[in-house]
């Protein structure tokens, strides 16, 4: 029952604004937590008789406190005996709100440990900005996932995701941060099911998640990152390049939103009474908020330099992962 209670509990949720939902829902045949948009299911036999609704941190408190506690159930409450321990957690009364899956098809994820590896690569793109919930997820269309945090956008061809029947779907980062952590703990994704208002994961082991998706209010992303870049080709992400950035950032006179400006000599942090540079040839002329600068660097192999002004194209992933971010004036 740990297993079960530790699966669901990555739904519940974590203020009591509404107390029921920081509680988990235990049926004689499953177990499931919800925040309300958020739901994991976990099917199989578990010892109740009866459908409770109980505190979801303290019961799985008590269940790592002795293996295999007996269950007993009063109207009021559940008492879990384990040797000389025993506890006694309140059964909340009231209604839970019971999730069912979404009603779309089934779309066969045709590779689990490729899809999860493509949402990680995804995943430091996504956006945490409120004002434009859009940007917090990632969007599933055709094979690519698209990511963006509004300075840099991304899009990562996911060939586990090649067919047709999965409509253009805005996934929330936290749900997808649950598939992460249900597949390290040995779930994998096996379906997708979409019905225009929610998303259904079904896994391997018969568990599922249910979320809410997010508007769909995203720019033509295929647009801006098929526009032809400027000048020259793409040039390849020097070895030191990020270690460079690392090394001249801590020398910023704005230390709250440094800028690292590149030029034929190197690159260097913006004058100042506190600047540095450090000397790599031909880097043309750009600059670049150090914290962008630094996530393109983190992914990409080669970078369209070129472009600046104009937003930089990069590529990673052996060119399955294509992107542009903005730079900053010099």
């Amino acid at each position: 029952m740990l297993d079960r209670i530790n699966t669901v509990l990555g739904a519940v949720a974590k203020k009591d604004i509404v107390p029921v939902l920081t509680h988990v829902y235990v049926t004689p045949d499953a177990v499931q937590g919800s925040n309300g948009r958020l739901s994991i299911h976990y099917p199989g036999q578990t010892p109740v008789d009866r459908e409770v609704c109980l505190p979801g941190t303290k019961l799985q408190q008590a269940l790592k406190r002795g293996k295999e506690p007996r269950w007993s159930t009063t109207e009021q409450s559940l008492t879990l005996t384990a040797g000389r321990l025993r506890v006694r957690l309140p059964i909340n009364p009231a209604p839970y709100p019971v999730t069912t899956p979404s009603e779309g098809d089934p779309y066969p994820i045709a590779d689990p440990e490729a899809f999860t590896a493509a949402v990680a690569t995804v995943r430091p793109f996504v956006a945490q900005d409120g004002s434009k919930p859009w940007a917090c997820g990632v969007l599933v269309k055709g094979e690519h996932l698209y990511a963006t945090n509004n300075v840099i956008l991304c899009r990562l061809q996911c060939p586990a995701l090649a067919g047709d029947g999965l409509p253009a779907t805005n996934i929330p980062m936290d749900a997808l941060d649950e598939v992460l952590r249900l597949a390290k703990a040995g779930h994998q994704p096996a379906t997708l099911r979409a019905d225009g208002q929610s998303l259904t994961v079904d896994f391997d082991t018969g568990v599922w998640l249910r979320t809410t998706l997010l508007p769909n209010d995203w720019p033509e992303a295929d647009t801006m990152l098929d526009r032809e870049p400027n000048g020259p080709g793409y040039a390849d992400v020097l070895p030191d390049l990020a270690d460079g950035v690392d090394a001249v950032v801590p020398f910023s006179a704005d230390e709250r939103a440094p800028v690292v400006e590149f030029g034929e000599t190197g690159m260097r942090t913006r004058e100042g009474d506190v600047q540095a540079e450090l000397e790599i040839p031909d880097l043309p002329a750009g600059a670049y908020r150090a914290e962008v600068l630094k996530l393109v660097l983190s992914a990409a192999t080669a970078v369209h330099w070129e472009d600046f002004p104009s937003p930089i194209h990069w590529e990673g992933a052996d060119g399955r992962l294509k992107g542009i971010f903005a730079g900053v004036r010099l």
